[in-house]
């Protein structure tokens, strides 16, 4: 449903300069667009509960700018309303008869907030409420065919709301000031308003009876902004709290219907735009540092530009598909991820097959792409910091005035990287237009587009001490003044949806992406590392990539009622293809430096071309899935998840000798898992799941790796206290994967395969609020890994590479406006990391533990405008962040650095 107000003149300038910006980036045009919007950033509606315009906005500024605070009113779509007898025959003179409208209601157990959207969508009413009144309010739901009366009063009952008729197709919730267990309810019925009988009501006791006089008072009327209502559906938006750490329903995305992580026999964490902001995550590796689970990897140049491990297994996204996605879709390119290009992240731990097979069998991270929304606004930051860090950002989003269906949106970062080290450090701009079209029969047809130019240094990582500790003194990279590195990537996604009658949804999408990548580099590389004598030998280095790839779906859903219970189910097929391209040079001695020499850079050997001259090789693949899956709830509090998927894998190589290898493979991954309800608020879980994952490492004579293939067991617990403020995880994990490929110790920028590790362990993770002021996220991960199988002499029973036995994320962030000055929060974080191994084959070196500590502060003097501040690493630890061998590619941790940050609000 749609709610729109009048606008004075002088409101006009910020949408019409919204739309501008959004329109002239994406399609070299200017159109206008009306109806101001203020507050706070908007929200996806595959992301965060948004306001609606013409309603109070979340600081409680009425609609027409006045500043009068008037509490802090929500709308979600749709209500209802208790039937009186007056109501009654005002319906039958509406309808002619004495018969209501029923529908067939499918509403879990959930918050009363989303239960809401979703009962208005069926019915076509629109509730006004304030957000205090049903902040933290569930309902025990709704199902079977009824009235749309008899559906509001089940969908109330115990939440101490009273409903009210206030205008045509509108309906206000209120505080129940009197007594008993069910809602007091309007004298006009929900199916009355439905009809267009409009005019308030008279309220109703719990009898029927009329309560016009009460102790011969008049009950006072709740006052509410004035609307115009469209009728109009609209999706029901996953809703994540306005302002926090905490995120209560998965994405579609992730599971193709949204559902409730708190019920999920499955470990989801989610990254909110609120948690990305305060730390100033500029790379998506720091955005989801707070998820347990997660650990740094270095990072080479081009190769590797957005490494990670999860849960002790490497994730490289170069060349591993399915490790990162964009909405639901395999991401196969090189480029770094800036968040500010996403409505949230959300990180999908252990096998994947409910959401697809290819995903490697720790997880993988899934981001959902800002889209279109229905309102104006623009967001702008500019800042900088240390070591010549700066860094702009730009979100505007207009609706076309002529074509209310239309909107558009254009998301813009530039960022330069802070040189930590001497020669390093990267320029990037990204571009995320999109545009998205909804028509009123619920037809919606989206298309994104993502832009990446970067170039740079890069940073290939340095030798450490034959100890594994950073070199006294050392500031420089062993990179030269004329090293490069260079990105260009595009990809466009398009999503067309379509809802029909009976709970049926089709959707189909799909995803182009191509990157060109290269790399030139004069590097250290120092065999075991580097002695007391502090000589360093340099080597030369080139890479070039191309990739090119695509990535489509379509999928059928149905929602309907089991057992009185609302349940989904999906089927579908996607389908998957791209080639890569590489080439190089060998590594090429230039000679030997000394760490305490001022000029340790060396410029590239003669005859050190572009592009690379020598062919390594050329790999195209394809993969096909056909998949089934359901979220039953064949009882109240029990949620059962199931789902088969076939997967058809076919890759090809062609090697520099000339010859070729082909590999086709195929494969059953099933995953099911139980949750139930113990009491309310808490939920324990158990799960079992298979993932094959195409491995597409370049091996040294060019020859293919079989796929990844892994098994995991997990159980347990979800709990909400505090009003479900805050949601408590903990869950016991073990997981096996086969045919795991891993560096050549012989020449460490190829593979081998053959090696199979166990890795089991215990997450805990605590997001949200303990205090309406404090909030805080907590996660903790204990990680227990073993190589149980290797070609490579003296490792097997060793740890896995880069896999921290103990690591701890925890921040938070309190707000001051009570105690100190309106507006003022002050935050911290604490990351830390126990002992981890390198590579294997690299005669067991560890590298030692570290402790880092932040802390931020964000002051709103007005609601439009923000002034950050962000002190990292306050006490200038000095740590290997990203681990890989005694001899080079380690990255070093970025020292005590500072930076600021202004935010603009239209």
């Amino acid at each position: 449903m749609r709610i729109r107000q009048k606008k004075s003149a002088s409101e006009s300038v910020t949408p019409r300069l919204a739309w501008f910006m959004a329109a002239t980036a994406m399609v070299h045009f200017s159109i206008s667009a009306p109806e101001p919007a203020r507050g706070k950033e908007s929200d996806n509606e595959e992301g965060i509960k948004r306001k609606k315009p013409g309603l109070p906005n979340r600081s409680g500024e009425e609609p027409n700018g006045s500043g009068i605070p008037d509490e802090r009113w929500h709308s979600a779509d749709p209500p209802l309303t208790r039937p009186p007898s007056l109501a009654r025959q005002r319906l039958m003179a509406q309808h002619g008869n004495d018969q209501q409208p029923e529908y067939d209601f499918d509403i879990p157990p959930q918050p009363l907030a989303s239960a809401l959207n979703r009962f208005g969508e069926q019915t076509g009413v629109q509730f006004a409420y304030s957000t205090e009144d049903v902040e933290n309010v569930r309902t025990g739901g709704v199902s079977g065919r009824r009235t749309s009366e008899d559906a509001l009063r089940l969908l109330l009952v115990d939440t101490g709301l009273n409903y009210r008729v206030t205008g045509t197709k509108t309906i206000t919730l209120e505080k129940r000031t009197g007594t008993g267990a069910a809602a007091v309810g309007t004298g006009i019925a929900v199916g009355a308003v439905g009809a267009g009988v409009a005019g308030a009501a008279v309220a109703q006791g719990e009898n029927g009876a009329s309560d016009t006089p009460v102790n011969g008072t008049q009950a006072k009327p709740v006052k509410v902004p004035e609307v115009v209502v469209k009728d109009v559906k609209e999706r029901t938006p996953v809703v994540d709290l306005p302002d926090g750490y905490k995120a209560d329903v998965s994405s579609e995305a992730v599971l193709r219907f949204p559902a409730e992580i708190q019920e999920l026999p499955m470990s989801v964490g989610v990254v909110t735009k609120d948690s990305i902001r305060e730390r100033r995550a500029v790379t998506q590796t720091q955005a989801i540092e707070g998820i347990a689970g997660i650990a740094k990897a270095p990072v080479g140049g081009a190769a590797r530009t957005e490494d990670y491990v999860i849960r002790g297994f490497q994730a490289d996204p170069r060349a591993n598909i399915g490790t990162s996605r964009d909405n639901g879709l395999s991401a196969f390119n090189n480029y770094v991820a800036d968040p500010t290009l996403y409505e949230r992240i959300e990180v999908i731990k252990g096998s994947a097959s409910f959401t697809s097979g290819l995903a490697p069998a720790g997880g993988f991270v899934n981001r959902l792409l800002k889209a279109p929304q229905k309102e104006n606004f623009i967001i702008a930051e500019a800042g900088g910091g240390s070591d010549g860090h700066y860094r702009t950002t730009l979100d505007a989003n207009g609706v076309l005035p002529t074509i209310p269906q239309l909107s558009g949106r254009f998301v813009f970062t530039q960022n330069q990287d802070p040189e930590f080290f001497q020669n390093s450090g990267n320029q990037r701009f990204s571009f995320l237009p999109s545009v998205r079209f909804a028509t009123e029969n619920d037809f919606t047809l989206t298309v994104t587009g993502n832009v990446q130019h970067l170039r740079g240094k890069g940073y290939f990582g340095t030798p450490t001490t034959t100890e594994g500790l950073i070199p006294a003194g050392i500031k420089d990279s062993f990179l030269g003044p004329d090293n490069q590195l260079k990105i260009d990537y595009q990809s466009a996604h398009v999503e067309a949806e379509k809802k029909f009658a009976q709970g049926f949804r089709l959707k189909a999408k799909g995803q182009y992406s191509h990157d060109s990548s290269s790399y030139r580099y004069g590097f250290g590389y120092q065999y075991p590392g580097i002695g007391p004598s502090g000589n360093v030998s340099i080597y030369a280095l080139g890479r070039d990539w191309k990739r090119e790839s695509y990535a489509g779906e379509v999928n059928l859903t149905k929602e309907f009622s089991f057992f009185g219970n609302f349940s989904s189910v999906a089927a579908g097929m996607d389908y998957s293809t791209g080639t890569v391209n590489t080439k190089g040079t060998g590594f090429l001695p230039q000679g030997t430096v000394n760490i305490s020499s001022p000029q340790n850079n060396f410029p590239f050997p003669p005859g050190f071309t572009d592009p690379a001259p020598n062919f390594i090789q050329d790999l195209h693949f394809n993969q096909t899935g056909a998949f089934a899956q359901g979220l039953l709830r064949p009882f109240a509090g029990t949620t059962l998840m199931a789902a088969l998927r076939g997967n058809w894998i076919t890759q090809t190589s062609f090697n520099p000798n000339g010859s070729h290898e082909g590999l086709n493979v195929s494969r059953l991954t099933p995953q099911i898992g139980l949750s139930q309800r113990l009491i309310e608020g808490l939920n324990v879980y158990a799960s079992y799941g298979e993932s094959i994952q195409p491995n597409f490492a370049i091996t040294e004579d060019g020859s293919l790796l079989a796929p990844m293939t892994g098994q995991t067991f997990e159980i347990g617990s979800k709990w909400e206290p505090l009003g479900k403020r805050i949601m408590l995880t903990a869950a016991l994990f073990n997981t096996e994967l086969d045919n795991v490929s891993s560096p050549n110790p012989g020449n460490p920028t190829f593979s081998i395969g053959g090696q199979s590790q166990r890795n089991q362990g215990f997450e805990f993770e605590a997001r949200g609020a303990l205090t309406p002021q404090l909030q805080v996220n907590l996660a903790y991960t204990y990680l227990n890994t073993e190589i149980t199988k290797s070609t490579i002499s003296n490792v097997v029973g060793s740890r896995a590479y880069n896999a921290p036995k103990n690591t701890v994320s925890a921040f938070g962030s309190y707000d001051f406006s009570e105690l100190l000055t309106k507006g003022l929060k002050l935050g911290a974080v604490v990351y830390y990391r126990s002992q981890v191994s390198s590579f294997p084959g690299s005669s067991n070196q560890t590298y030692e533990g570290y402790t880092r500590a932040d802390v931020f502060a964000i002051y709103e003097p007005l609601k439009w405008l923000s002034l950050q501040l962000n002190l990292n690493n306050l006490f200038d630890a000095r740590y290997v962040e990203g681990p890989f061998s005694y001899s080079a590619f380690n990255h070093f941790g970025a020292p005590r650095h500072v930076i600021g940050m202004l935010r603009l609000t239209y």
